[in-house]
């Protein structure tokens, strides 16, 4: 097991209480158990839903809610959980307990490692750097949080073209954002370059590993994770 999977595979394991043996059993989980701050951030609901590799990771902290999940979901395929009409069948149930979903969201994370072919105008961003970009309203998006956060930056002749940020998330991840400012065709790739440089950097010096997550529509962000080296692993409901 590479270091991605096994990564991946203890946060999931902390959040729904699993063992080894759940993870090569067919059967779906459901798990009565209150979120806490080592929690991936959008599962710190009252209850969240993952599809993981054909199969269905389900927690709540109502043990009715549990139970009428387990009911209709014990032997549904994952593959399939995404499917509009399952989704407003799901709606029903939690109607019943007050509860909505949050949001419905992929999570990829590396599984080809990229080497790129020049590392020219790359920069890993020091404190200093750190406290000057957040001073400027247009890099937010990317500097959204402060807890063990890495920047790098891709610039030209003084020009920041595209900005990479990497935030520690839950036990064993980084939260990946980026956001590209010059679009010039000369810069087509840097997006997809960068992500790659930051993602390498932490697969080699960190423990934790890099994960994105974005919305199915936001197809460029899609595009740049998959020409970056990285897969879909799993999708997650978070309920509130």
């Amino acid at each position: 097991m590479d270091k991605v999977e096994e990564k991946i595979r203890k946060q999931l394991a902390y959040e729904f209480d699993l063992d080894e043996g759940d993870f090569s059993s067919k059967e779906n989980i459901f798990t009565l158990k209150d979120y806490d701050e080592n929690f991936f951030y959008n599962d710190k609901t009252k209850a969240n839903i993952i599809s993981y590799k054909n199969k269905l990771l389900c927690r709540c902290e109502d043990v009715k809610l549990l139970n009428d999940l387990k009911e209709k979901y014990k032997t549904y395929p994952g593959q399939w959980f995404m499917d509009a009409a399952n989704i407003y069948e799901l709606m029903e149930i939690l109607d019943k307990y007050g509860l909505k979903i949050k949001n419905i969201f992929p999570v990829f994370a590396p599984k080809f490692k990229k080497k790129l072919e020049s590392t020219e105008n790359f920069y890993l961003l020091k404190d200093k750097d750190f406290e000057q970009y957040r001073s400027v309203d247009k890099y937010d998006f990317v500097f959204t949080y402060e807890k063990g956060e890495i920047g790098m930056t891709y610039k030209e002749d003084g020009k920041i073209i595209a900005l990479a940020s990497a935030t520690e998330e839950s036990r064993y991840f980084y939260d990946m954002g980026l956001e590209k400012y010059i679009f010039d065709k000369k810069y087509k790739s840097v997006a997809t370059k960068l992500l790659i440089k930051l993602s390498n950097y932490i697969l080699e010096n960190k423990e934790r590993i890099p994960l994105c997550s974005t919305q199915f529509t936001h197809g460029k962000s899609l595009n740049t994770m998959i020409n970056a080296g990285y897969r879909l692993f799993f999708t997650n409901i978070s309920i509130g």
